[in-house]
């Protein structure tokens, strides 16, 4: 039961995090800012706007949220420790993408101002969805990878079928049958090692 417990709660907080760290790396590199300003000619008056994305206000930011987003794809196939330390980098990673974004908003509104030189007037701006989009994501992606940091040694981990399998010595193999038969080369025994991990040329 508590198996069943934690992995459900692995697969619910891998989910949730994967999907917060892309929504906060896509996020960061699309439209944050649009300014809008009125511009004289001698038609009369009209209207003008620019836009400034993420990426090019707060760079950090996209490249934070694509560790964050690494971190989970290296916590899937991990065990121990460094699952733990994973977690814990991802969420830092997480936590500094949300504070590069709140840092690079004046950025942008200077960037997107760049454009409308000229306009004669104040320029207005607008804080497009996807700026808060990307410190939603950062917000759940480091939530869920400080989950993972205290509940990594809880979760399930991958098999261990496949690693390699590493004999001690002759001794080792000499307590092994199956050792033996794979000296003897019995294509049978030879097609189990390999379905259980091992090399059959050691």
């Amino acid at each position: 039961m508590a198996d069943r417990a934690a992995r459900r709660m692995f697969w619910s907080a891998a989910l949730t995090g994967v999907a917060g760290a892309a929504l906060a790396a896509v996020g960061s590199s699309r439209v944050w800012v649009i300014a809008s300003a009125t511009v004289a000619d001698v038609g009369g008056s009209g209207s003008a706007t620019a836009e400034a994305e993420g990426s090019q206000a707060a760079p950090l930011a996209l490249a934070l949220g694509l560790v964050a987003l690494a971190a989970w794809g290296a916590i899937l196939v991990t065990r121990g420790q460094s699952r733990r330390l994973i977690a814990v980098i991802g969420a830092l990673a997480a936590l500094g993408c949300g504070i590069a974004a709140v840092a690079g908003r004046e950025d942008a509104q200077r960037i997107a101002n760049q454009h409308l030189l000229g306009s004669g007037t104040d320029a207005i701006y607008e804080t497009g969805f996807w700026f808060f989009a990307t410190l939603a994501g950062a917000v759940v992606a480091a939530v869920t990878l400080a989950i993972a940091a205290l509940q990594a040694h809880t979760w399930p981990e991958m098999s261990a079928r496949y690693d390699a399998h590493k004999p001690t010595g002759p001794a080792d193999q000499a307590r092994d049958p199956a050792s033996q038969d794979l000296a003897m080369g019995d294509p049978a025994t030879l097609w189990k090692a390999l379905d259980d991990g091992r090399d059959p040329t050691e």
